[in-house]
């Protein structure tokens, strides 16, 4: 073409103005033979193209490097030919510095981007040992994706994590150069990696190459959106995670339909640890028993979905104000996943920072005769009777109902009853009546409310959240009753209702009623207290066996991560309760939820709903105090206290306790003045200077489990702590014994207990016996262990066991009393076992079996081996044939035999003889021959009746083996036949 510029064979794409005293980068794709023009102008060079043309300042060029390539990616090109080039190959000028604009024809490109493509592919292998199924073995292809040129031949270089892996080409065929994970698992490599593959292009398959033309780089593996979290101690919060490829399945033909999925267990290498902060998934159903995360994996056909996210709620389990406020999450796949390269697949860490709450440990509380304080710090007075909702967690379902009697001389109410509801676990301790129930109403969630016996007369309960509850048994005056402290956990904030008001660091809205009005702050907000009153739909008090579903339905689960063990591989645990692990919440939990124990076992948990029924409804009963001291003792010279003598004494004994004096910063927010006025009322009230003890009790326990909840503080302050210790043992020992180092009472010759406050040669009352004093072998268990119900049992007591047996002629024999161990649960509860399970040699028949027909325990108990209460009795008996009568007389029941101590129906035959049956009409206790008698044969006869009797008795015999095995020995498994039922006769003897 010729040198005048002719602009209508020009499409100028993009103008621009070039400085000669520059150098530039000009590129342009040219896909046809084109002319090259120079323009006139030396100032200036104007780029333009059309469909096989090219015009440019020659005078620019400089620094000519030529080499092939089909296709451009930076825009820099330019043709070096200044006369028409018929060849069919690209060349590349390269001018220094400054980038070009982009002169190039998009629709002619070739190389205009390239993407990592991440599919799933599978190995098919016939197994001949499975019928001929195939097994479907899954792995990943990466394909370095561009738009290709048929005509040239490409190079692609494969990089990981910045450093060059493999290279594949020259080819033509894209499915030539691809990268699989097979490479990546056979030299160990991981995901988690980043990828990128360069594009190098050549003319024929020996000719030189472009530069490469690079990928944008490619994270392949799980990757973490986000490597830090912040996590409220009240909330919860996520780690969330997505695959950037594909995972897959492996499978069979025979099973096409059945799922398989990636375990990815999260994890703290620290690990768990009892009496620390830790950090916990929570997991629902129906995945709430597995630790971590589970990615289904792909079959052939599956959709990915790329842009899923899989998410871990974490939340933190606290212990004390010094728990960490970083930890750091780590995550591991399970080692033997069918997608080989995901085993035992490493994750990067996710931090966790943990956001504090200043108002963690607050305390709710209803003292004495109860004097109420919200968690918020609002005390009032709560003086009408009933059963209240006193705590409720409406997030978690957790409820603290308590029931009131009267005490203090009948001036004042008392908390005589509480029952704890998490779950399906309802714990209850009940004082209200004429026996005491301590033990798990319910236990269907397995004992998901942890149970700590914390000396003598104290209780701890644990929730699954960290709220937990102590409740304290007074003596003395206050016998029966209780202090009930209820420990907030940072998950009630802003979830509680109730007595303990609106948790939320604002005591001015705490008095909210159960509609949601917010009544001022007064000494007695009536209106308050009484929309908290218990309907009886919601009353754990009345209800037995409440219809109450499990925690994992409603909450799920709480799950923590074993670090890896020496196999590399991490397994973990789920529970109902962050305190998975903590062996010293389970010993007692066990016993009251009636676990696999150390005594005999009983079949049924207290009777089940008889039980239950049975002492609930003697909950309800008035009952005589057991007073240790007169009331003429306790008060002062005889005469009532007025107002200024109580403050006086009040004022000096609270001020001057340990608590206020030596640790007034630990008293968790206490007003020491509230307790004072406390004190002057129950002083008054009880006409006793002494009950202000009960109120330094309080503000000792207060610092105690603040100064639990800061071990820093503990540390910096010992010898400050170390003062309240040993000036803080409870009720000052009683004046009984004085207060150790440790804080626990030193008592003196024969007191015992945390306080001192038990005396062991006073005799113990049954207040209560397991049935009520009937045990029916029809239950099947035994009869040989038995719930007895009083107050102050130590732990050693000593069981009395005077044995009466009764035979069908009516005799009573009498036999001599035994002295055994008694089985410890609490200081209202214990087990006395009327023989020893671990020496069944003490089993002895002194009675012919045929005569036995009921047996009577008098059960009696003491502290000290030797100063036994009255006894009170046990009657076993078996209910298919036998009643007692309301002043314990057992009686048979009509068309029934009793014979060889079994239950026999009229007309019932003998197991091996029918021609003996039960025919009460003629003899209750003896069997009845109802068969004709065979007349007398000859001697001949005789003989050889012998001969063939003998004959036919070794048969007999044989078939008797053959049937007893097949027949009659299952047969007796499943009913009582008569000689099993022997066992009444045989196990009951003693």
């Amino acid at each position: 073409m010729d040198n005048n510029n002719n602009n209508n064979e020009l499409v100028v794409i993009n103008s621009h103005i070039f400085n000669k005293r520059w150098t530039y980068n000009i590129m342009v794709v040219v896909h046809t033979p084109v002319s090259f023009h120079t323009n006139n102008n030396n100032n200036t060079a104007v780029v333009a193209v059309n469909s096989n043309r090219v015009v440019v300042n020659s005078d620019l060029l400089v620094a000519i490097k030529y080499y092939s390539f089909n296709t451009i990616y930076n825009n820099c090109f330019v043709v070096n030919y200044s006369s028409t080039y018929n060849k069919s190959i690209y060349t590349w000028v390269e001018l220094h510095d400054k980038l070009c604009t982009q002169y190039i024809d998009d629709n002619k490109s070739s190389i205009k981007s390239i993407d990592i493509l991440p599919t799933l592919s599978y190995r098919e292998q016939l197994d001949e040992t499975t019928s001929g199924a195939i097994t479907y073995t899954p792995y990943i292809v990466f394909k370095c994706h561009f738009i290709l040129d048929g005509s040239f031949f490409y190079f692609i270089d494969w990089y990981v994590n910045g450093v060059a892996y493999k290279t594949f080409g020259p080819s033509r065929n894209l499915d030539e150069l691809v990268l699989t994970d097979t490479y990546l698992e056979n030299d160990k490599i991981s995901p988690g990696i980043d990828i990128y593959c360069g594009v190098r292009v050549a003319s024929d398959e020996t000719g030189r190459t472009t530069p490469s033309f690079n990928s944008t780089v490619f994270f392949a593996g799980l990757k973490i959106v986000g490597n830090r979290t912040s996590l409220s101690q009240d909330t919860e919060a996520s780690v969330r995670l997505m695959s950037t490829v594909p995972i897959g399945c492996k499978y069979n033909s025979h099973a096409p339909n059945t799922d398989c999925f990636l375990d990815l267990q999260i994890y703290d290498p620290a690990g768990y640890k009892c009496n620390q902060g830790n950090i916990v998934q929570l997991k629902v159903m129906p995945d709430s028993q597995f630790c971590g995360q589970k990615i289904k994996g792909l079959k052939r056909g599956d959709f990915w979905n790329i842009s899923a996210i899989y998410e871990v709620k974490i939340q933190t389990v606290d212990e004390t104000r010094n728990d960490k406020s970083r930890y750091s999450l780590h995550m591991l796949t399970a080692t033997d996943f069918g997608h080989r390269w995901f085993s035992n697949y490493k994750l990067g860490a996710v931090d966790v920072d943990v956001q504090k709450d200043n108002t963690y440990s607050r305390v709710c509380y209803s003292h004495v005769d109860p004097h109420m304080k919200t968690a918020d710090g609002q005390y009032y007075e709560n003086q009408e009777d009933g059963e209240y909702l006193l705590y409720k967690n409406v997030k978690y379902g957790i409820e603290v109902q308590e029931k009131y009697k009267r005490c203090n001389n009948n001036y004042a109410l008392c908390t005589c009853g509480i029952a704890i509801k998490a779950g399906a676990d309802v714990f209850m301790i009940n004082t209200c009546g004429t026996a005491v129930f301590t033990g798990f109403v319910s236990c269907r969630d397995g004992g998901i409310l942890k149970i700590v016996n914390q000396g003598t007369r104290q209780f701890y309960v644990y929730t699954p959240i960290g709220t937990w509850i102590d409740i304290y048994m007074h003596g003395s005056s206050y016998i029966n009753t209780m202090n009930v402290d209820i420990y907030m956990a940072p998950k009630d904030k802003k979830q509680t209702e109730g007595l303990c008001g609106y948790f939320d660091g604002n005591n001015a809205n705490d008095f909210r009623t159960r509609n949601g009005t917010t009544i001022s702050a007064s000494s007695y907000p009536y209106a308050f207290t009484r929309s908290w009153r218990l309907n009886d739909d919601e009353n754990l008090f009345k209800t037995v066996r409440p219809p109450l579903r499990k925690w994992s339905e409603t909450n799920g689960m709480y799950c923590v991560c074993d670090p890896p063990s020496t196999r590399n591989t991490s397994r973990g645990v789920c529970a109902e309760t962050q305190y998975m692990r903590c062996p010293r919440y389970e010993a007692t939990t066990q016993k009251y939820c009636r676990f696999s124990g150390n005594r005999k076992k009983r079949s049924t948990v207290m009777k089940e709903e008889r039980e239950l029924l049975r002492l609930l409804a003697l909950t309800k009963q008035s009952k005589e105090v057991h007073d240790l001291k007169k009331r003429s003792e306790m008060s002062v010279n005889g005469s009532s206290i007025d107002v200024e003598v109580a403050r006086r004494h009040c004022t000096a004994a609270i001020n001057g306790s340990v608590a206020v004096s030596n640790n007034a910063e630990s008293l968790g927010g206490e007003s020491p003045d509230e307790v004072i006025n406390q004190c002057m009322f129950d002083v008054q009230a009880g006409d006793d200077l002494s009950l202000a003890q009960v109120h330094i009790d309080s503000l000792n326990g207060l610092v105690e489990k603040e100064l639990a909840k800061d071990p820093e503080y503990v540390a910096n302050n010992a010898d400050k702590v170390q003062t309240f210790i040993k000036n803080s043992c409870p009720s000052n020992c009683s004046g009984q014994g004085v207060c150790s180092d440790e804080g626990t009472c030193i008592c003196s010759k024969y007191t015992h207990g945390s306080d001192c406050s038990i005396d062991e040669r006073v005799a113990l009352i049954i207040d209560d016996i397991e049935g009520g004093g009937l045990c029916n072998l029809t239950d099947g268990d035994g009869c040989t262990c038995f719930y007895v119900r009083t107050m102050n049992l130590l732990q050693n007591f000593s069981c009395q066991i005077n044995t009466k047996v009764g035979l069908t002629d009516g005799t009573i024999l009498d036999k001599t009393p035994v002295h055994l161990s008694g089985e410890y649960d609490d200081m209202f509860t214990g087990v006395c076992c009327v023989q020893a399970s671990e020496d069944p040699s003490r089993e002895r028949r002194s009675v012919a079996e045929s005569l036995l027909f009921w047996k009577k325990y008098d059960i009696a108990i003491s502290n000290d081996g030797t100063n036994f209460g009255s006894p009170v009795s046990m009657i076993v008996f078996d209910s298919v044939c036998q009643e007692v009568l309301d002043l314990g007389e057992v009686t048979l029941k009509d068309d029934f035999c009793f014979i060889d101590g079994t239950c026999v129906a009229s007309y019932g035959s003998h197991i091996s003889d029918e021609c003996y049956q039960c025919e009460p009409s003629i003899d209750k206790y003896a069997w009845t021959q109802v068969c004709e008698p065979e007349k007398p044969q000859n001697q001949t006869a005789v003989i050889i009746s012998v001969v063939v009797g003998f004959v036919l008795a070794v048969a007999l015999i044989i078939s008797g083996i053959v049937i007893w095995k097949l027949k009659i020995q299952p047969r007796m498994k499943k009913t009582r036949s008569v000689n099993v039922s022997q066992q009444f006769h045989s196990e009951n003897m003693n």
